[in-house]
């Protein structure tokens, strides 16, 4: 085989990862879909992928965050390597350097990564072109979209329920990303929404029986926080929590389970019997890798559910 032809198979077997990616938006070539199918197409749902419910609004940012260099194949800086070390390697292998000196040497793989990164970058710039020809929002710079959350307004009251030595931080968090689309009065969070020498019970009560969603904040040790004695708190009927998820169970239309800290949704077997069909709710989790896309998931579901 000469050397022309290696250089062409090499290429296409690097090649094809990406041109399997680009494949589904070649027009009489693929089935017609929208740039919403074809995000999926680099994002699992664990990384962002939009949802067939996802509001145009929510595409649009997508897209503007993938023209910003977010993601691969445009910014990830992984695939670059990986591509840049694909290139040094098919280099080495049709010219493999043979000398015994190792100034020749060094010389020559410095001049083979230069070679291998231009390349790389010759990639991915096709890459850009490409994903023009798809949409153009894709590889168009809108910077001014990017400092902007999900623009609308909740019309629904919020209630945050959560474990204080387990998950108060992301109660916080959660908080602060939803009075970026909210009225602070429609969003309850015990740290912030009691008032000094406040019935707090009566409080919490009345402000769950009110809220069109309840979100109850799970995190690594909710399940299992112990008392002195060595007996879960989940188990006393006197548990506030234990007290306010039974209570949003019975009296709010929405009730979604948020994961967070890399919790897992408890079994029905692991709950109380007061509180066990929280375990049949859909859970959102929201994972500290990629906190924007989950959080917006979140208020997609707070927004629509129902």
């Amino acid at each position: 085989m000469d050397s022309g032809s290696a250089w062409f198979i090499s290429v296409v077997v690097i090649c094809m990862p990406m041109a399997i990616r680009f494949l589904p938006g070649f027009g009489p070539w693929g089935p017609d879909i929208t740039t919403k199918d074809y995000l999926r197409e680099y994002l699992d749902d664990s990384s962002g992928a939009p949802t067939n419910d996802a509001s145009a609004t929510q595409i649009d940012v997508l897209a503007a965050k993938f023209a910003e260099q977010s993601f691969w194949p445009a910014g990830d800086n992984r695939a670059r390597f990986l591509f840049i070390f694909a290139w040094m390697v098919m280099l080495l292998a049709l010219y493999p350097v043979r000398t015994g000196d190792p100034t020749i040497l060094i010389a020559a793989l410095i001049l083979m990564g230069l070679l291998a990164w231009t390349l790389q970058r010759g990639m991915f710039g096709i890459a850009k072109l490409l994903l023009a020809y798809v949409d153009p929002r894709l590889v168009t710079s809108r910077q001014h979209l990017l400092g902007e959350s999900l623009v609308q307004t909740i019309n629904r009251s919020v209630f945050l329920s959560y474990r204080r030595n387990d998950s108060r931080g992301y109660a916080t968090l959660v908080r602060d990303r939803l009075l970026s689309v909210m009225n602070k009065d429609r969003v309850f969070l015990d740290l912030s929404s009691l008032h000094a020498g406040e019935d707090f019970v009566l409080a919490l009560d009345q402000a769950i029986k009110k809220s069109d969603v309840v979100l109850v904040l799970i995190g690594p040790d909710w399940l299992d926080v112990r008392k002195a004695d060595g007996t879960r708190r989940l188990d006393d009927p006197n548990d506030f929590v234990l007290r306010k998820v039974a209570l949003a169970l019975q009296q709010s239309p929405l009730v979604i389970p948020v994961l967070v800290g890399g919790a897992q949704m408890p079994s029905e077997e692991q709950l109380p019997k007061a509180i066990h069909k929280l375990a049949r709710r859909h859970a959102q989790a929201l994972d500290d890798g990629h906190w924007d896309y989950d959080c917006d998931s979140l208020i997609n579901a707070i927004t629509t559910g129902s």
